[in-house]
């Protein structure tokens, strides 16, 4: 099949396709995002779990798509579409009282650390270091809902996103998010192979786009407003 006529063919004639999805954004989003792949494709599957797999996976042709966390801007013979940008926040308990700066509040709590071989715990190390901010690591956990359970039960506090905090379930009264003054970004963006999906990783991050629009910024930055300005579906 020539490149127009896959880019013009049916998606449900497609062979298997397979997408890997981070943590976050399965449990987000993870009903509406499935059905949109189930009815762009006959043939899938989705697998969930962190970004730095997923990327070996994709470039390894395990998968055909990745939506995380990791553009794999390092390779080439790859299209991207970017699908979310979120800043990096402070969360705190919500009984927490006190100064909201990052110095501050880590004089005051343990930081709860995402695992180190996690691309979110990394790039929150890197931060750190960048900041000068060396707290003693005493919790260091590998997955959303258990760092943010731990900040809502009072033991510490921790650097993570408003969509990890969405993925946990947990809400507004249980934790408090502060601002980071030195800001944090992060991206999600979908990956594939060039030439081979035709217009299917373009249609499906459409998609994407629309039900994160819906779905979670609407949500999260109504229940924290000041979200707005960082919070951007496709960029």
């Amino acid at each position: 099949m020539t490149s127009l006529e896959m880019r013009n063919a049916d998606f449900k004639l497609l062979r298997h396709v397979k997408v890997a999805l981070v943590d976050s954004i399965i449990t987000a989003v993870g009903k509406p995002l499935i059905d949109v792949i189930k009815n762009r494709t006959q043939n899938w599957s989705v697998v969930s779990g962190q970004s730095h797999l997923h990327s070996h996976m994709l470039l390894s042709k395990q998968v055909d798509i990745t939506i995380s966390d990791d553009p794999l801007d390092d390779f080439s013979g790859l299209m991207r579409h970017r699908i979310l940008r979120e800043p990096f926040v402070l969360a705190v308990p919500n009984d927490y009282r006190g100064p909201s700066n990052i110095e501050s509040v880590l004089d005051k709590l343990n930081l709860i650390r995402y695992s180190s071989s996690t691309l979110i715990g990394q790039q929150i190390e890197k931060y750190l270091r960048r900041n000068q901010l060396d707290p003693i690591s005493h919790l260091q956990l590998d997955n959303s809902f258990a760092v943010v359970s731990a900040v809502a039960s009072g033991i510490g506090c921790t650097i993570t996103t408003p969509l990890c905090l969405f993925q946990s379930g947990i809400r507004q009264h249980q934790v408090q998010l502060l601002p980071l003054s030195d800001k944090l970004i992060r991206h999600i963006s979908l990956v594939s192979r060039e030439n081979e999906l035709g217009d299917l990783p373009g249609t499906i991050a459409r998609d994407c786009k629309r039900i994160l629009s819906e779905s979670y910024v609407d949500v999260v930055t109504a229940d924290f407003p000041w979200l707005r300005a960082d919070v951007k579906v496709g960029e």
